[in-house]
């Protein structure tokens, strides 16, 4: 999920890349990433605490519910993208919030 490099402050630099760096993996690797992909978000749920960067909890659901539907985790993956659908209307994601509708469907 590409946001606006330019416009991010630096501390947002490494959650987003332990975002990116899970997206690549599933993309390259899929299921047989899934140890990785768990860690790396992780990762990325730890600094979001630290550095207390709570609009990119979203962006990790999503990628939560991309590891879930690599699994095969249907109702997992679901209760991901809701989650996120939640968390990105709360802070006034609407079109990102609005992306996530077709797959709730």
């Amino acid at each position: 999920m590409a946001l606006w490099p330019s416009l991010e402050p630096l501390w947002f630099r490494g959650d987003l890349a332990a975002v990116r760096v899970n997206a690549a993996l599933r993309a390259d690797a899929g299921a047989n990433a899934a140890a990785r992909i768990d860690d790396g978000l992780a990762t990325a749920d730890r600094l979001i605490v630290e550095t207390g960067a709570r609009n990119l909890a979203a962006f990790v659901l999503v990628e939560r519910a991309a590891l879930s539907g690599l699994r095969g985790e249907a109702q997992q993956r679901a209760d991901h993208l809701r989650r996120a659908h939640t968390a990105l209307t709360q802070m006034g994601a609407a079109r990102q919030a609005a992306r996530l509708d077709a797959f709730l469907a």
